[in-house]
């Protein structure tokens, strides 16, 4: 009996649970500046296609500023295949994404 009680408890709890995480995840998504986001990512190489955080934010319903993200984003790929940065980065030995740039 007690672990029936106990079951009950859990699916009346786990919703809760789950509504509160999603709550906590919706105000870290709300605190980003989605321009710099988008720069960011590009200054690494890579692509807002199938990027995990804006997934993750969009699936909590969080403000994702997809305008401010695009315009970070093409920020981020002028620097980013500006020829000196390309000699820059690989310089340094780290890795340079050309299917980034034309």
């Amino acid at each position: 009996m007690a672990s029936l009680r106990t079951l009950v408890v859990l699916a009346i709890a786990l919703p809760f649970f789950s509504s509160c995480a999603s709550y906590f995840v919706r105000q870290d998504c709300n605190e980003i500046d989605w321009f710099r986001y988008g720069r960011d990512t590009a200054l690494t190489g890579k692509r807002l296609t199938g990027d995990a955080t804006v997934k993750k934010c969009e699936k909590v319903e969080a403000n994702v500023d997809h305008v401010a993200l695009d315009r970070g984003f093409k920020v981020g790929m002028e620097i980013y295949c500006d020829p000196d940065t390309a000699y820059q980065i690989g310089r340094r030995g780290d890795f340079y994404s050309m299917a980034m740039c034309d």
